[in-house]
């Protein structure tokens, strides 16, 4: 049996065929939850759970790997980096939000229109539209309630958002808006405020469903070439000082 890697497929072109493949997918995570200790590899993650990478919904198996890697990068960033928040640019239902906050001892800032995505541009090709992906505010409350006395919630569009955001420093960024003038937005703003020894994960980096997003993360280190950026196969990619 051959599964595709999405990263270098991408996702299904219509509604239609992206249920399919959902609940292909999701066939996909029983298997491999059930046989975990073969597929999955091994970490020090609290509760952590293949099970619970499906909590919201989310049945891509690949999310599990990709959130393993959040989980351990803000960790190490909070052993590396002693003062400064988090921040998470894009939060949809929460989950990243809920590993941020459960492997990191630092407060959350969190940014998002809560309208769904802008309106895309040249560079992010045709699959998203303006809305896509909208989670209200409210339901990413219920969703982090547990940690809401750590979370700090910036409500609207970037890059005009940015402008009502007062900080000092970011000890770990994750970068999440699958458009390319979001997510280079972010980057300009973040990195005014990156610690020396901080880190940026930028999810969707190398999906076909997100071209822009990987333009942005090439053009922010072309012009900040002190930068350096690593894929990764799960589809998302680090970028960090060097």
């Amino acid at each position: 049996m051959v599964f595709k890697n999405h990263v270098s497929d991408g996702f299904p072109g219509n509604l239609e065929s992206r249920n399919n493949w959902d609940s292909a997918a999701h066939q996909r995570a029983q298997v491999f939850g059930k046989a975990r200790q073969i597929y999955i590899p091994h970490h020090p993650v609290e509760n952590w759970d293949f099970e619970e990478e499906i909590f919201f919904g989310e049945t891509h198996f690949m999310n599990t790997y990709r959130r393993y890697f959040l989980s351990q990068a803000v960790r190490i960033a909070d052993q590396r980096i002693a003062d400064g928040v988090n921040v998470e640019i894009g939060s949809y239902l929460g989950f990243g939000s809920r590993i941020m906050l459960r492997n990191s001892t630092k407060d959350l800032l969190v940014v998002d229109s809560f309208e769904g995505l802008s309106t895309p541009n040249e560079f992010d090709g045709n699959y998203w539209k303006p809305g896509d992906l909208s989670v209200s505010d409210l339901q990413f409350r219920k969703n982090i309630s547990e940690f809401s006395s750590r979370v700090k919630i910036h409500k609207g569009w970037i890059p005009k958002i940015f402008e009502s955001i007062a900080i000092d420093k970011i000890s770990f960024i994750y970068i999440d808006v699958d458009l390319y003038e979001p997510t280079k937005s972010a980057l300009n703003w973040a990195v005014r405020y990156l610690d020396q020894k901080a880190f940026i994960l930028c999810d969707d980096y190398g999906f076909k469903t997100c071209p822009g997003v990987k333009r942005a993360c090439d053009e922010f280190v072309s012009e900040n070439p002190e930068f350096v950026v690593l894929p990764l196969p799960v589809g998302s990619a680090l970028i960090f000082r060097v």
